[in-house]
């Protein structure tokens, strides 16, 4: 990745990021921990796990969380961070037992509402 994202497209992230990982009902341990991976990783995903973090404590709702933040991350400019954000909903939603199909929909969804061809392989 060449730039860092601004702050409002890693916030927005921070919270589909939520949405997906609530996907199966909860979030599990193991999410947690990959996020925390990626922070160690990459030391601006802090702002993405800011959100996150700040989402779940909110207890916010991940359905209306999702369409709403993936409406806002449209209007952002976001082309040259959407492999590197696929990547990381791959990576969250196959922390825990694998990528559930709740979690595989969102991905599509998200990866589908965006321009551009970002093709998300699944097992």
């Amino acid at each position: 990745m060449t730039t860092k994202p601004d702050e409002i497209t890693l916030n927005v992230f921070g919270k589909i990021l939520y949405a997906l990982a609530m996907a199966d009902g909860e979030v599990q341990q193991e999410e947690l921990d990959e996020l925390e991976r990626i922070v160690q990783e990459d030391e601006w995903a802090k702002e993405i796990k800011l959100s996150f973090d700040s989402a779940m404590e909110l207890d916010m709702d991940p359905q209306i969380v999702f369409f709403k933040n993936v409406r806002i991350f449209q209007t952002l400019s976001r082309d040259e961070h959407m492999p590197f954000f696929l990547d990381l909903m791959r990576r969250v939603a196959e922390a825990y037992d694998g990528i559930v199909p709740e979690e595989h929909d969102l991905i599509l969804k998200f990866s589908g509402k965006v321009p551009g061809e970002y093709l998300v392989e699944m097992d």
